[in-house]
């Protein structure tokens, strides 16, 4: 099975669409040096443990690290990185923990009743998206709900909004601000580094039999050009150069269990990689990810055809 480097799982089952790109929530300062994070967190030992325990499985307590709580506490916040596709992940997750700068929040217009009688049948659902979209794109700042009759003047209108928000002890309170629980560590991110690291870590877990020194010239190896077979001193250094780029890879994957990215340093509480175990997650990740794409691809499709049938 080929396997899927930090570009590759962005490319094919991260990337945001056109419509995200629209929205106010994309517009992050480096908002793909989060896919690395992401995909870190897929290869945590103590995260996947996290996860199970969540998901109700019994763990063997011996098995869990010493600051198991903490990665808990973590994972309560980053959620399920195994079944979900990066763009969703960040939409749900990323905007809460992350932070970011909401959009400065306007007077909405939610709907307005018909000219008769009965109210316009769409006002529940106008009201349910304001909820749903724009309220979250403001922050989910304190918000009035009001019934403005469009008869009054101006003048009228503006006086009593004015009376109500100074009956409810509103006026001039600040908005909410949207701090990030976590945060990428500033000054260390390099981006060829980490997914050097990630991808050293990919292929020995996928070709477990193979020495440590292939993974430094067969993972990064281009599909047409050969290679020529090193000797014994040099399979020496590219496998002690692999070693240390998956301990490396382990050390930022467990550090990232416990909310900090990229941090390189020792992990005193990180565990192992059990490697049959750890290709098996990949597997069924790749197998969920490309039933994901393919489902969404068929939505899309269904979507536009239908569109352009009623454009007829």
């Amino acid at each position: 099975m080929e396997i899927r480097g930090i570009g590759e799982t962005l490319d094919f089952y991260g990337r945001f669409t056109s419509a995200d790109q629209e929205q106010p929530w994309f517009w992050v300062k480096d908002i793909y040096r989060y896919v690395y994070w992401f995909e870190y967190l897929a290869l945590s030992p103590s995260y996947e443990l996290a996860r199970r325990h969540r998901a109700g499985a019994d763990l063997d307590e011996k098995a869990l690290p010493d600051d198991f709580d903490e990665v808990l506490a973590v994972y309560d916040d980053l959620g399920d990185v195994q079944h979900t596709l990066f763009r969703h992940w960040w939409r749900n997750v990323g905007l809460r923990n992350f932070g970011f700068s909401c959009e400065k929040p306007k007077v909405w217009l939610v709907g307005k009743t018909g000219d008769g009688i009965d109210p316009d049948p769409d006002l529940v659902n106008e009201l349910g998206y304001f909820f749903e979209e724009e309220w979250l794109d403001y922050g989910e700042q304190e918000t009035m709900i009001l019934a403005v009759p469009v008869g009054l003047t101006n003048s009228e209108i503006a006086n009593g909004l004015a009376e109500i928000v100074q009956r409810l002890g509103l006026e001039h309170q600040a908005l909410k601000p949207s701090p990030a629980k976590y945060s990428l560590a500033e000054g260390r991110f390099r981006a060829d580094a980490l997914r050097r690291y990630h991808r050293a870590a990919l292929y020995q877990t996928m070709n477990p039999k193979h020495p440590h020194w292939k993974v430094r010239t067969d993972a990064f190896a281009s599909r047409d050009t050969p290679t020529e077979t090193p000797d014994m001193e040099e399979r020496k250094n590219l496998a002690n150069g692999a070693r240390r780029w998956i301990e490396t890879a382990r050390m930022i994957a467990e550090n990232a269990a416990r909310g900090s990215f990229p941090k390189y340093d020792i992990q005193p509480h990180a565990l192992r990689f059990d490697y049959p175990d750890l290709r098996e997650r990949i597997i069924r990740r790749y197998e969920w990810q490309d039933r994901e794409a393919k489902r969404e691809t068929q939505k899309l499709e269904r979507s536009t055809r239908a569109a352009l049938s009623v454009g007829r």
